[in-house]
């Protein structure tokens, strides 16, 4: 049998046995902060802070500082060294700001004003920088005072950190101070605050905003929901510890192995001897070599071999419970959009010898990511932004990765090609002639190829440009000239596409 507290003491250990090196460090990052949160979960604060201090990556460290923080203040009497942390924390805000949402930030103040008491909250308030979070910090303070005079005051004090954020901020500071008043119900002050504001009617914008991402995002779920793509469909079925430790030793992913420690422990420990014999050999304590980056993190400033086994050289999810996992947990925005372009690019440019390096079902994962979630490639396309010729030079390298590689491919495993332009044409507001008219050439040269699917890709590209005649011409120009050797579904597909309405 194994401990909670033992399968989090194999965790520490394994995670003390990774190279210290910068290729190590988000699996580092990652595992200490797993190990941190398995620690608090068992209310071992102690031990807690220990994981903490070996976070050597501040985004990470600042986001479970902020976690150990909430957990001081659910357990105000469960450790001596809870109030000495949150202070220290208090004195260092400057240091993990910058690291912070604006809603973590906002998090500290509960376990703040419950251990150490509302003096502190103010001068967490103080210390930090942005005056958006110092007034954000002390709405949330008034949120938690009864007294209406105390209330009233230290909404006076957020007024005065949201009159001088920058701006931008300035109208979001001062209406959340707005409706602090309101909620307290000063009314006076709350239209007084409001007045202040540059654009009145901020909060129904917000309102509205929110409302239409909700639809997005509903319509988006349905989405997934009915797609009939065999991965998709994909079963999670029954997953138990043996099979789940077994495919994550197959992954060879040292995080993984971390996590499956701490998810046993949050579980109440291990019992079964074959489980625990497989955590407790060479197999499992064994270092593999470091992963690829989280899919989520801007890869633009990588070499061009580092750039190729970003999008390609990860392990193909064994069971749909994993395929987050081995996407990688560490987020991280295009800081330029101009260079990614460049960079994909010239991957595309060679993608003859690219696709040749990895197996089918890698490239089809790789793309996926490309140009759907994360990245979503085609809205780099159609930002008015970034200059247009970056745009373009992208958009004409497209036709490489058809005729270097799919065009030559028996039958590709996987939809990617197919769905190629699905992904890469953004309609409606975002429609731009100069990227559609180049679309139209690429889709003209990938028509022309041989085999049926890079066809049917064009095709489908030709539909989705729809009403752009030329588009819709070159989909009637095919079925003219195909038409005798078609069957009655494809010519009912291709005139489809030639109208802009196949599914």
């Amino acid at each position: 049998m194994l401990s909670p507290a033992d399968l989090l003491q194999l965790a520490s250990d394994f995670a003390a046995s990774l190279p210290k090196s910068e290729d190590y460090k988000e699996e580092r990052s990652v595992s200490w902060g797993m190990i941190c949160a398995g620690w608090l979960r068992i209310d071992d604060l102690d031990e807690a802070l220990e994981a903490l201090s070996e976070i050597d990556e501040p985004r990470a460290a600042g986001r479970m500082r902020v976690e150990t923080c909430k957990w001081i203040g659910a357990h105000p009497h469960l450790n001596r060294s809870g109030p000495d942390f949150l202070r220290e924390t208090i004195a260092e805000i400057a240091k993990w700001e910058p690291w912070l949402y604006l809603s973590e930030t906002c998090e500290l103040v509960t376990g703040i004003y419950r251990v150490l008491g509302e003096d502190a909250v103010r001068e967490l308030a103080r210390a930090i920088q942005d005056g958006f979070a110092s007034s954000s910090v002390l709405v949330a303070l008034s949120k938690q005072v009864s007294e209406v005079s105390g209330r009233r005051a230290l909404l006076l004090e957020a007024e005065s950190f949201a009159v001088e954020a920058r701006h931008g901020d300035r109208d979001h500071a001062l209406l959340q101070v707005s409706e602090g008043f309101a909620d307290a119900e000063a009314l006076e002050d709350a239209d007084r605050v409001a007045s202040l504001m540059e654009e009145p009617n901020l909060a129904e914008r917000i309102r509205s905003l929110f409302s239409s991402a909700e639809s997005a995002i509903q319509e988006a779920t349905r989405a997934l929901e009915s797609s009939d793509e065999p991965h998709k469909r994909e079963d999670r079925g029954a997953d138990d510890p043996l099979n789940r430790l077994t495919r994550l030793l197959r992954y060879r992913y040292n995080d993984l192995k971390v996590r499956f420690l701490v998810d046993m422990a949050a579980r109440g420990g291990v019992s079964a001897g074959q489980i625990e014999s497989l955590l407790t050999s060479l197999e499992f304590s064994r270092v593999e070599p470091p992963r690829q980056p989280s899919v989520r993190r801007d890869p633009s400033g990588f070499d061009d071999k580092a750039f190729d086994r970003f999008w390609f050289d990860r392990p193909i999810h064994l069971h749909k419970n994993d395929e987050d996992l081995l996407r990688g947990e560490e987020f991280g925005d295009v800081i330029d959009p101009v260079a990614f372009l460049e960079k994909v690019t010239a991957m595309f440019r060679r993608f003859g010898s690219v696709g040749r390096t990895f197996s089918e079902h890698q490239i089809e994962q790789g793309l996926g990511f490309l140009l759907g979630y994360p990245f979503f490639l085609g809205g780099y396309l159609f930002r008015a932004d970034i200059p247009t010729e970056p745009r373009l030079d992208c958009v004409r390298s497209m036709i490489c990765p058809f005729r270097d590689y799919y065009a030559t491919v028996e039958r590709f495993a996987g939809s990617s090609f197919f769905m190629w332009w699905d992904n890469a044409i953004y309609r409606g507001e975002f429609r731009q002639a100069a990227i559609e008219e180049e679309i139209v050439n690429v889709l003209e040269d990938v028509l022309a190829l041989p085999g049926q699917g890079c066809a049917d890709a064009a095709l489908r590209g030709l539909n989705h440009l729809h009403p752009n005649s030329r588009a819709n011409a070159l989909a009637r120009e095919y079925l003219e000239a195909n038409r005798r050797t078609m069957t009655a579904e494809q010519i009912e597909w291709v005139t489809a596409c030639a109208n802009g309405s196949a599914l």
